[in-house]
């Protein structure tokens, strides 16, 4: 069994197609996180780098009126995702998914969220070790590496966003048939 760890392949439509065709029958494990902090934990990736030197707010606004172009807010543009400032537009876990489930059955995806994970490891891990059906007795490290922290975000901030994302994770929820609790 081999595992990775980056949210690069889930929202690369290449990677998709590559893994489908080198990996047909593969089973896919993937984490979502609550998109408005994974928006600010990018953000302050970019900031370590020096690749980022607006504030959240002004990035976040930057972003938003670019995606109102309707070429870049395509459902297949790649180049929404791959700008250097796409913290919004990779929180958009449906229209990412929606490329997985066109090459791959729903039955090899296992889905859950990094708020589940944390929350209740032994319970994922054993709902993962179903999934795979591996032995359930594997020890696995479940230390945390490259841990960041950051300033809190702005209340309001973190309001607009929760409410901006709705509709998207919405369209998750309906696509995976489950509910995460991202309305905070």
């Amino acid at each position: 069994m081999t595992g990775e760890d980056t949210p690069f392949y889930i929202w690369n439509p290449l990677a998709a197609k590559r893994i489908s065709k080198i990996l047909p029958n593969v089973k896919l494990i993937t984490l979502f996180r609550n998109p408005v902090d994974r928006a600010y934990s990018n953000y302050y990736l970019g900031i370590r780098a020096g690749s980022e030197n607006l504030s959240f707010e002004d990035a976040i606004q930057v972003e938003l009126t670019s995606l109102k172009n309707p070429e870049i807010a395509s459902e297949n543009n790649l180049e929404k995702y791959t700008n250097p400032r796409s913290y919004i537009a990779k929180g958009f876990y449906a229209d990412q998914l929606k490329i997985w489930l066109k090459l791959f059955q729903h039955e090899q995806l296992f889905i859950t969220s990094t708020e589940d994970f944390e929350s209740k490891p032994q319970k994922t891990l054993d709902d993962i070790y179903d999934f795979l059906q591996i032995p359930k007795n594997l020890v696995i490290n479940l230390e945390k590496y490259k841990v960041s922290s950051y300033p809190k975000m702005k209340s309001e901030t973190r309001e607009f966003l929760v409410d901006f994302y709705k509709i998207h994770n919405a369209k998750l929820f309906n696509m995976i048939g489950r509910k995460f609790d991202w309305d905070k």
